[in-house]
């Protein structure tokens, strides 16, 4: 998925000017977005957020382990539309 900065994200430059930012969602709940940032360390992170990327309240969460590798998409269930656990 592509973030299409222009129209969807407030900071029109952070996607291009940060490599940082790998993905973008506009999501439902208290945020309007969900961004996925990769960053070395915990103060690039924060320098990161803290420069003029048109972010005015953000939460962060950090990932500390990814319990299983990520799995492709189920197209199997997006095709048929039946859930593979039935």
């Amino acid at each position: 998925m592509q973030c299409h900065i222009g129209w969807l994200f407030p900071g029109q430059r952070a996607r291009s000017s940060y490599q940082e930012i790998v993905d973008c969602y506009n999501a439902s709940g208290g945020y309007d977005y969900l961004l996925k940032i990769i960053a070395p360390t915990i103060s690039m992170f924060q320098d990161l957020m803290e420069d003029d990327i048109g972010i005015e309240k953000f939460a962060s969460r950090i990932v500390l382990r990814q319990p299983y590798p990520q799995r492709g998409e189920p197209l199997n269930v997006i095709a048929h539309g039946v859930a593979s656990w039935k």
